[in-house]
């Protein structure tokens, strides 16, 4: 009776464990958009950042979002958005962020900059 309790609770902890899901890492910033590398700023503007398994998501307080996916066959940092376009993740803002090179813009994320 008491190895069937043991098992009965240790089930439950086991299924309370898998059943959360597991969560993104999230960290509101601010996005800087740029018609190319050090252009005119298009625009600047609040934005969250989340990054899960490799996928991209920024959400920018103006309403645009970006959804990318990592490109197995590619070079690390290669990404590709909703419409299959390629997305590269640059180097130059290290530590306080990271620069995508969209297909018509340039997007400076600053880590932690949300204001």
């Amino acid at each position: 009776m008491k190895l069937s309790h043991v098992y009965l609770s240790g089930l439950a902890v086991l299924l309370s464990v898998t059943a959360t899901p597991s969560q993104a890492d999230t960290m509101q910033s601010r996005c800087d958009i740029y018609d190319k590398p050090q252009g005119e700023l298009l625009t600047s503007t609040p934005c969250t950042f989340s990054q899960r398994q490799g996928y991209i998501s920024i959400n920018r307080d103006d309403g645009i979002s970006y959804n990318l996916a990592p490109v197995d066959e590619a070079y690390i940092g290669t990404f590709e958005d909703k419409n299959g376009n390629w997305v590269y993740r640059k180097s130059g803002l290290s530590p306080d962020g990271v620069i995508f090179k969209m297909p018509t813009e340039y997007l400076y994320l600053y880590w932690g900059k949300g204001e």
